[in-house]
């Protein structure tokens, strides 16, 4: 905790850049789907996502789905 601020963790995969000290964190079905479960585990009724066009298959909004029990 520094000045108020608690940090939280949440499984997301990432890219750690030590020569540089760059970390470049992303999104993949795995995580989403880890998303949709606490989605589910809290009750909710719905998410809302900034943009999904790169999902070209439906991969990660599927798995989000498919955990959160959302109908396509």
């Amino acid at each position: 905790m520094f000045g108020g601020i608690i940090a939280c963790w949440i499984v997301q995969p990432y890219v750690y850049l030590e020569d540089r000290e760059i970390m470049i964190s992303f999104d993949d079905p795995e995580s989403w789907a880890a998303k949709g479960e606490f989605i589910s585990g809290k009750g909710l009724a719905g998410f809302a996502i900034w943009e999904a066009g790169g999902d070209y298959k439906d991969l990660m909004l599927d798995a989000i789905r498919g955990t959160a029990s959302f109908q396509r």
